[in-house]
């Protein structure tokens, strides 16, 4: 299987890149800084935070614990996005 510089090729036809083989921490790292970056633009989007007056002590009471915990499958998939590099 003929693959770009920095890709290898598996008989099932997968496309495995080669930050992929490395193990490298850093990288899962950067994935989850960026779905987290990813979640928190989310949610200033879904509760209409950039609207807020901040001196409000009330200001985001609405938004539950889990809502700012959890990272959605659309999170992880665009912070994957994010850390991959360009090419």
């Amino acid at each position: 299987m003929l693959c770009r510089p920095g890709r290898t090729g598996r008989p099932a036809g997968d496309v495995v890149r080669g930050i992929d083989t490395l193990g490298n921490a850093r990288f899962v790292r950067t994935v989850l800084e960026r779905a987290q970056e990813h979640r928190s633009a989310r949610l200033v989007g879904e509760f209409g935070l950039a609207e807020i007056d901040l001196s409000d002590e009330s200001a985001g009471a609405e938004i539950g614990t889990e809502a700012l915990e959890v990272l959605t499958e659309a999170d992880l998939a665009e912070g994957l996005a994010a850390a991959l590099p360009a090419g």
